[in-house]
């Protein structure tokens, strides 16, 4: 009940394997993926009774307290979902804090690049997929629309949410899409602002 309220942090790592997802479907997907999968003594039946055991309790009676799940002198967490020491690091920054986002996709947190899971596992294609936000492959000559406003730099104008691009051109490199805006002339825009028609 107060999830929504404060933002469905309760969901958070539902929220990030799968960060494509409507935010309206993360509840169900917390329960039918990852509730089995958190220990009990993470699972809190609500914020309200939590703080009161946590923050009122606590201060007088030490078994309220909130308490580390790693046992005194242990190394490794006793409660671990994610290895991200067997990750690869990014291709494009070589940061070593990638994730894998659920829909099989590695995501770099530090540079935005994200690529398919698949290409890890079998370099055989050296063909690049490249997708709009909504995960859809983009192939030369399809049109888009921009899912959010973009400053351009130096100019300060702004491409609006909702502008229609026509025949698009995939190219290498961050920005991987050149094309003609009505009233901006010719641009490169990120495919992960724009949402195939």
């Amino acid at each position: 009940m107060v999830n929504p309220l404060l933002f469905n942090i309760g969901l958070h790592v539902a929220h990030h394997e799968h960060s494509r997802v409507h935010w309206s479907d993360l509840t169900r997907l917390h329960d039918l993926e990852y509730r089995t999968r958190t220990p009990d003594a993470l699972n809190e039946r609500g914020l309200v009774s939590y703080m009161l055991r946590v923050f009122v309790l606590g201060l007088f009676v030490p078994y309220y307290r909130s308490q580390s799940l790693n046992v005194a002198g242990q190394k490794e967490p006793v409660f671990r979902i994610f290895d991200m020491s067997t990750l690869p690091p990014c291709s494009q920054c070589q940061s070593s804090l990638t994730y894998e986002d659920g829909s099989g996709l590695y995501i770099c947190p530090e540079c935005g690049h994200e690529w398919p899971v698949q290409a890890e596992a079998s370099a055989e294609s050296d063909e690049r997929v490249y997708r709009d936000a909504a995960g859809n492959v983009l192939q030369d000559g399809d049109s888009v629309t921009v899912i959010k406003d973009l400053k351009l730099k130096g100019s300060g104008g702004v491409v609006k949410m909702g502008t229609k691009v026509k025949n698009i051109r995939l190219v290498d490199g961050d920005h991987d899409i050149d094309c003609k805006i009505d009233g901006f002339g010719a641009m490169s825009l990120k495919s992960e602002f724009v949402k195939k028609i």
